[in-house]
C-alpha cells in the first residue's frame, strides 16, 4: 500500500496531465492519450488483470474465451482514462452533438406529472460526463447527488490522505464535475435532513435529480443477484421516488469507437407503493440491477468495476477504497 503523500502526489501528476490535455483541441488526440494511458495500465497492473479475469469468468460462467476475455480487459483500463479525460469537455462538442437519444418520451412524459424525475445511473458504467452534457444541451438542467467524499472516476475516500488532497487534487476535481450540472448536492455518510431537503425542493420544482444506484451504503439495503454474485445494493432513491412522487428513470451512456455516446433513457421503475416497505425496495432495486446487468452484458468494455469482487456485505478489492457511495436511505426513514 503506497503511503498517503505518494498516493496524493500520483493523483496530482493525474490532474495536471488531464488538465494539459484539456488544452489540447482534437478530441482524436486525446482520445489517443487515452488509449496509451489504458495501454500502460494494461502492461502495469498484472494482478487487476487477475481479478478482472476472474470476475468476468463468474459473470459469464467460463463461457469467454482467452481472447474475448482479453479484450475486454484491455477496453476496461482504455474507459477508464476515457473517463477521465472527459472531465474536460472542450474539444468534444462536435462528437457529442452527434449523440443518439433513446427513451427520450420516457423523460418528456415524467416531466409532463409535475413531480420531479430522478435519473438512477451507474457509477462505473459508461460515460457520466457525456449524459450530463447531452441533457445539458437538450435544456435540462441535472441536479447530481454525490457524496461528500465522492473524486469522480477515482473512487478514493476523502478520509485519507494529506492537505494536498484537501486542499488542491480536490477542488479541482469537483470544480471540473460541477461544469456539467445545475449544480451538485454533497451527501455526508449519516444524512440528515438539512441534507435531503434540497433534493425533494428540486423535484417540487419539477426539475431533475440524477443520483447512482450501485452504491452499496445505508441504513436499509437490497441483496440482488449481479452479474454471477449476490451484492447489496442502496435503496435509498426507490424511497425518493415514494415519498416525492417523482418518476424514478433508469439512465445509460455508452460512447462507440468513434466516441459517439448513445444515450438510454428507460421507462420508470415501477414503485409499488402498496406492498411492504422493504418488499418495495426490493423490487424497485431489482428492477434497475436487471436493466443495468443487460447494459453491461451488452457492453462489458464499459464496466469499470470488473476488477471489484462484490460480496454480499460490500465490496472489496486490493487498493483504493471501492466504494460508489452512500444510499439515501435515510431519507425515506426520516420523511416517514
Amino acid at each position: 500500500m503506497r503511503s498517503p503523500i505518494v498516493q496524493d502526489l500520483y493523483w496530482l501528476a493525474i490532474v495536471v496531465m488531464i488538465r494539459l490535455a484539456g488544452w489540447i483541441p482534437s478530441w482524436r488526440i486525446r482520445r489517443a492519450i487515452a488509449k496509451g494511458c489504458g495501454w500502460l495500465g494494461y502492461v502495469s497492473s498484472p494482478k487487476r488483470r487477475q481479478r478482472i479475469a476472474k470476475n468476468l469468468a463468474v459473470a459469464y460462467e467460463d463461457q469467454l474465451t482467452q481472447q474475448e476475455t482479453d479484450q475486454i480487459i484491455r477496453e476496461y483500463f482504455y474507459e477508464y482514462w476515457r473517463e477521465a479525460l472527459s472531465l474536460l469537455p472542450a474539444g468534444d462538442r462536435a462528437v457529442l452533438q452527434k449523440a443518439n437519444i433513446e427513451g427520450w418520451e420516457h423523460l418528456e412524459s415524467a416531466l409532463e406529472r409535475g413531480k420531479g424525475v430522478i435519473l438512477w445511473e451507474a457509477s462505473v458504467f459508461g460515460s457520466r460526463n457525456a449524459s450530463k452534457q447531452i441533457l445539458r444541451d437538450k435544456g435540462i438542467a441535472v441536479h447530481q447527488v454525490h457524496s461528500q467524499n465522492h473524486l469522480g472516476w477515482i473512487g478514493t475516500s476523502l478520509r485519507s490522505g494529506t492537505a494536498l488532497r484537501g486542499r488542491v487534487i480536490v477542488p479541482i476535481i469537483q470544480g471540473w464535475m460541477a461544469r456539467f450540472v445545475e449544480s451538485i448536492v454533497w451527501l455526508r455518510e449519516r444524512e440528515s435532513l438539512a441534507f435531503t431537503r434540497p433534493l425533494l425542493r428540486v423535484l417540487k420544482r419539477n426539475d431533475v435529480v440524477c443520483s447512482t444506484a450501485d452504491g452499496s451504503w445505508g441504513q436499509r439495503l437490497a441483496l440482488v443477484e449481479h452479474l454471477g454474485r449476490r451484492r447489496v445494493f442502496a435503496t435509498g432513491m426507490v424511497s425518493l421516488a415514494k415519498v416525492s412522487g417523482a418518476a424514478l428513470l433508469p439512465l445509460f451512456c455508452v460512447q462507440d469507437r468513434d466516441g459517439i455516446p448513445t444515450l438510454t433513457i428507460g421507462p420508470p421503475i415501477a414503485v409499488e407503493a402498496g406492498e411492504g416497505r422493504q418488499s418495495a425496495l426490493q423490487n424497485g432495486v431489482a428492477q434497475w440491477v436487471a436493466l443495468f446487468e443487460s447494459h453491461v452484458k451488452a457492453h462489458p468494455g464499459k464496466y469499470r468495476a470488473w476488477h471489484i469482487t462484490f460480496w454480499e456485505g460490500g465490496d472489496r478489492e486490493e487498493g483504493p477504497s471501492a466504494s460508489t457511495g452512500p444510499s439515501l436511505e435515510t431519507l425515506g426513514g426520516e420523511l416517514r
